[in-house]
């Protein structure tokens, strides 16, 4: 049985490892004071928080991805990358169509409360912080929270957040 708090659980590939293991620990405390993770299964932070989240997750995948997220996807093309979209390989286009529905859901209208994820600092609307980037450029345009760990003020942010689920 999944909750109605839900929070997208994602990052990159080059994540540390110290910093997976503690995604597995937040995901664990987050399903157990009543969150959903939306996630996509991806190596690294994906899995991680997928291990922590027994059993209490959404996890959408590349071949699960809906008409409606490809065209939203279009939207959340970096700056700094061609905005040839259409042309680009399926399974790539299917991979970052997923990423809307880990924020928004499979209907698209159930929003995520807040990301949790690591991502090499950059801007968010380049290509630096990789396929995440789509996500949490989505997030950013609804006003979602991002608590990105590789931040030092979003990580003592986010464990705050935490404290405050225990009071």
């Amino acid at each position: 049985m999944t909750s109605t708090n839900f929070y997208a659980g994602i990052g990159s590939r080059k994540t540390p490892k110290d910093m997976l293991e503690f995604m597995t620990k937040i995901a664990t405390i987050l399903q157990q004071k009543g969150y959903t993770l939306r996630s996509g299964r991806a190596f690294g932070c994906d899995a991680h928080f997928e291990r922590g989240s027994n059993g209490a997750k959404e996890i959408f995948l590349s071949k699960d991805a809906l008409p409606w997220a490809f065209e939203m996807a279009k939207k959340y093309v970096p700056n700094d990358r061609p905005k040839t979209f259409d042309t680009w390989d399926p399974y790539v286009r299917g991979l970052l169509a997923r990423n809307m529905m880990q924020i928004l859901g499979e209907d698209g209208n159930k929003p995520v409360e807040f990301v949790v994820c690591w991502t090499p600092q950059g801007d968010y609307n380049s290509s630096e912080v990789g396929g995440t980037g789509y996500a949490l450029r989505l997030a950013l345009d609804r006003g979602i929270p991002i608590y990105n760990l590789n931040y030092p003020e979003q990580l003592e942010l986010f464990k705050v957040f935490i404290r405050g689920l225990f009071k």
